[in-house]
């Protein structure tokens, strides 16, 4: 859960750097394909570079070295349970409010988007279907709807479909389907429920759709069309109509911006390209350093190993003729350990549990060496385990062939906070 919400925090201010750089450096350019290549590398990048902290190799060198010393687990009927004194104050695990507060938001942003899809497949169901070019299929549909594309389908009202402007309608949205602005939106679109809460990305997902309609606006101007009819024309499409989303549309939303857009005679120098281009690459690199000192802290918790006598050049016998054994055996090991682990304060204020398993070798003398935790639950929890095991007191060392042998053994300890009290029925 921790982990998750890292990879969350990571991704949104990767998402907020690449949105202030894009406001500070492309709000007025031109250079409107290296924009969206610019917009397309932030979303791809800040969700994929901090996925690598969910994926760390789980203790790979402990795997080879557990292949190379053949071990034995004790199975203990009723392992060592250690609770936790009973507390009056009731603590708040806001690990698990913020884990919530994020599941509640993006399964509404979930809902909202199915909900528009619906509409979607309504519209197709009731509107008259016709097939065009670069394989894209037009609807005409009964509501009065500023016209608009989404995938290859392109829809609009039948009150325009009749109408002088259509062909210029057509034009406009069979340019975001030529130039495959549907990636765009599939891309951002998965942006939208992991960082709903994230006001940069709703920003960025702006100036992406933007864009995208500079784009298809260029499109239809290099065809040859008057620029201010084309202008009265997107004004006449969307005055009185309403936008659906989460398609590409004429919207009055941006429509200032894209007049300003085109009425623009400052170009853009295109070696500037190049500067965009660099001005990403530190937050690229914030990216990956902070996905990696996420992924080192992650596998440093999960691999916790106290200072231990070096391992010794002496076979690690699988089998014994008389096993090691704790003073006052297995019950008494039990008993030890539920004496001597204190359960730690952080772990309870978290309300964290678990088992702890912890592997180690008895040596010939009846010693506690090559101590590890082998399935890790917390860092803190971790390093308790850890630590009463390397303080156990020497065994009683394992035989083979009426000589002191070195075995390995593993043990499980289980944490456990005590369950609240409930109120008595009446």
């Amino acid at each position: 859960m921790m982990i998750w919400l890292k990879y969350l925090g990571l991704s949104g201010i990767g998402i907020a750097l690449f949105y202030l750089l894009g406001v500070v450096l492309l709000r007025k350019s031109t250079l409107l394909r290296a924009k969206r290549w610019y917009y397309l590398i932030a979303i791809v990048f800040s969700l994929l570079l901090p996925l690598l902290s969910l994926a760390v190799p789980e203790r790979h060198a402990e795997e080879v070295q557990d292949r190379l010393l053949p071990s034995f687990t004790i199975v203990i009927e009723e392992e060592p349970t250690i609770t936790a004194p009973a507390t009056k104050r009731n603590t708040i695990d806001w690990t698990r409010v913020l884990m919530a507060t994020w599941a509640i938001g993006a399964a509404s942003t979930l809902i909202w988007l199915t909900s528009g899809g619906y509409k979607l497949y309504r519209l197709c169901r009731t509107s008259t279907k016709r097939e065009l070019s670069h394989n894209a299929t037009l609807y005409e549909v009964d509501e009065e709807l500023a016209p608009f594309t989404i995938g290859r389908a392109i829809f609009i009202p039948k009150s325009l479909s009749q109408s002088d402007i259509t062909p210029t309608i057509l034009s406009h949205e069979l340019e975001h389907i030529r130039q495959k602005h549907y990636w765009d939106i599939i891309i951002s679109t998965v942006l939208q429920p992991l960082q709903w809460w994230n006001p940069c990305a709703w920003g960025l997902l702006q100036q992406l759709r933007t864009n995208l309609e500079y784009l298809a606006d260029q499109g239809v101007l290099r065809e040859g069309r008057d620029r201010k009819t084309y202008q009265y024309q997107l004004l006449e499409c969307t005055l009185g109509r309403k936008v659906e989303l989460p398609s590409l549309s004429f919207s009055m939303q941006n429509l200032k911006k894209r007049i300003v857009m085109m009425n623009s005679k400052n170009k853009t120098n295109k070696k500037l390209a190049i500067v965009y281009a660099l001005s990403a690459l530190p937050v690229l690199a914030f990216l990956a350093l902070g996905t990696q000192m996420v992924t080192i802290k992650q596998a440093q918790a999960s691999t916790i190993t106290e200072v231990a006598p070096p391992p010794t050049k002496d076979k690690v016998f699988e089998k014994l003729d008389e096993m090691p054994e704790f003073p006052g055996g297995q019950k008494a090991m039990m008993q030890w350990l539920s004496h001597n682990i204190q359960y730690p304060k952080d772990a309870i204020d978290a309300k964290i549990e678990g088992r702890v398993v912890v592997s180690f070798i008895v040596e010939k003398d009846g010693s506690i060496s090559n101590a590890k935790v082998t399935k890790g639950v917390h860092e803190s929890l971790d390093k308790e385990a850890l630590r009463v095991v390397n303080a156990m007191p020497n065994w009683k060392p394992g035989m083979q062939d009426g000589q002191p042998a070195r075995a390995r053994f593993t043990i499980p300890v289980s944490f456990k906070l005590p369950k609240p009290a409930t109120a008595p029925t009446k």
